[in-house]
Protein backbone atom coordinates (compact mmCIF):
# COMPACT_ATOMS: atom_id res chain seq x y z
CA UNK A 1 0.00 0.00 0.00
CA UNK A 2 0.57 3.63 -0.51
CA UNK A 3 2.30 4.75 2.60
CA UNK A 4 0.78 7.92 1.81
CA UNK A 5 -2.15 7.32 0.58
CA UNK A 6 -2.91 4.08 2.14
CA UNK A 7 -4.05 3.34 -1.48
CA UNK A 8 -3.08 -0.38 -2.69
CA UNK A 9 -1.09 -0.53 -5.75
CA UNK A 10 -0.59 -3.91 -6.31
CA UNK A 11 -1.48 -7.24 -4.39
CA UNK A 12 -0.21 -10.63 -4.69
CA UNK A 13 -1.97 -14.31 -3.81
CA UNK A 14 0.44 -16.92 -3.31
CA UNK A 15 -0.27 -19.98 -0.92
CA UNK A 16 2.21 -20.80 2.15
CA UNK A 17 1.59 -24.14 2.01
CA UNK A 18 -0.82 -26.29 -0.16
CA UNK A 19 -1.40 -28.29 3.13
CA UNK A 20 -2.47 -27.52 6.45
CA UNK A 21 0.15 -25.90 8.50
CA UNK A 22 0.75 -27.77 12.49
CA UNK A 23 0.17 -26.08 15.38
CA UNK A 24 3.57 -24.92 16.72
CA UNK A 25 6.85 -23.73 15.53
CA UNK A 26 7.05 -22.65 11.65
CA UNK A 27 10.13 -22.36 9.64
CA UNK A 28 10.77 -18.92 8.48
CA UNK A 29 9.08 -17.13 5.78
CA UNK A 30 10.77 -15.14 2.91
CA UNK A 31 8.86 -13.29 -0.06
CA UNK A 32 10.57 -12.28 -2.90
CA UNK A 33 9.86 -9.61 -5.56
CA UNK A 34 11.88 -10.95 -9.01
CA UNK A 35 12.25 -8.08 -11.03
CA UNK A 36 10.44 -5.99 -9.55
CA UNK A 37 9.01 -2.97 -11.68
CA UNK A 38 8.10 -0.78 -8.36
CA UNK A 39 9.81 2.27 -8.47
CA UNK A 40 11.71 3.72 -5.16
CA UNK A 41 9.92 4.68 -2.31
CA UNK A 42 8.53 3.38 1.31
CA UNK A 43 5.59 0.88 0.83
CA UNK A 44 3.32 -0.79 3.75
CA UNK A 45 2.90 -4.60 3.34
CA UNK A 46 -0.39 -5.75 4.16
CA UNK A 47 -0.65 -9.94 4.27
CA UNK A 48 -3.69 -11.80 5.11
CA UNK A 49 -3.38 -15.34 6.36
CA UNK A 50 -6.17 -17.70 5.76
CA UNK A 51 -6.90 -20.59 3.52
CA UNK A 52 -6.12 -21.56 0.32
CA UNK A 53 -9.37 -20.08 -1.56
CA UNK A 54 -9.43 -17.12 0.75
CA UNK A 55 -13.11 -18.07 2.23
CA UNK A 56 -11.31 -17.56 5.87
CA UNK A 57 -9.02 -14.94 7.09
CA UNK A 58 -6.88 -16.10 10.35
CA UNK A 59 -5.01 -13.30 10.70
CA UNK A 60 -3.82 -9.75 9.39
CA UNK A 61 -0.12 -9.05 9.39
CA UNK A 62 0.90 -5.20 8.77
CA UNK A 63 2.75 -2.42 10.32
CA UNK A 64 -0.04 -2.34 12.81
CA UNK A 65 2.03 -5.32 14.48
CA UNK A 66 5.93 -3.85 13.50
CA UNK A 67 5.75 -5.04 9.75
CA UNK A 68 8.36 -4.11 8.66
CA UNK A 69 8.00 -1.26 5.03
CA UNK A 70 9.06 -2.54 1.56
CA UNK A 71 11.69 0.20 1.01
CA UNK A 72 12.99 0.53 -2.24
CA UNK A 73 16.06 2.51 -3.18
CA UNK A 74 17.60 3.78 -6.23
CA UNK A 75 20.71 5.52 -7.58
CA UNK A 76 18.79 7.03 -10.57
CA UNK A 77 19.32 10.54 -10.39
CA UNK A 78 16.77 11.74 -12.83
CA UNK A 79 13.16 12.57 -11.14
CA UNK A 80 11.25 11.40 -14.13
CA UNK A 81 12.66 8.03 -13.97
CA UNK A 82 11.69 7.73 -10.19
CA UNK A 83 8.19 9.41 -9.53
CA UNK A 84 5.30 7.52 -9.26
CA UNK A 85 4.66 3.70 -8.28
CA UNK A 86 6.65 1.23 -10.97
CA UNK A 87 8.31 1.77 -14.11
CA UNK A 88 6.51 0.34 -17.54
CA UNK A 89 8.79 -1.19 -20.38
CA UNK A 90 8.17 1.17 -23.34
CA UNK A 91 9.70 1.35 -27.04
CA UNK A 92 8.94 4.44 -28.65
CA UNK A 93 9.17 4.88 -32.67
CA UNK A 94 8.48 7.42 -34.93
CA UNK A 95 6.23 7.18 -38.60
CA UNK A 96 8.99 8.28 -41.13
CA UNK A 97 9.03 12.18 -41.76
CA UNK A 98 5.60 13.26 -42.64
CA UNK A 99 7.09 16.80 -43.76
CA UNK A 100 10.02 14.75 -45.55
CA UNK A 101 8.41 15.37 -49.41
CA UNK A 102 8.07 18.77 -48.48
CA UNK A 103 11.56 20.01 -47.84
CA UNK A 104 12.46 18.12 -50.47
CA UNK A 105 10.53 19.72 -52.70
CA UNK A 106 11.22 23.11 -51.14
CA UNK A 107 15.41 22.03 -51.31
CA UNK A 108 14.85 21.46 -54.98
CA UNK A 109 13.04 24.93 -55.61
CA UNK A 110 16.24 26.52 -53.44
CA UNK A 111 13.65 28.03 -50.88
Amino acid sequence: RSTTTGETITSVKEPLSLTPLQVGPQPQVTVEFPNCPMRPGQYALYVCLGNQDCSKMYDVVDDNVGLPQLVIRSSEMDPHRTVGYFSLTARISTEPDSDQPARAQRAMLGT
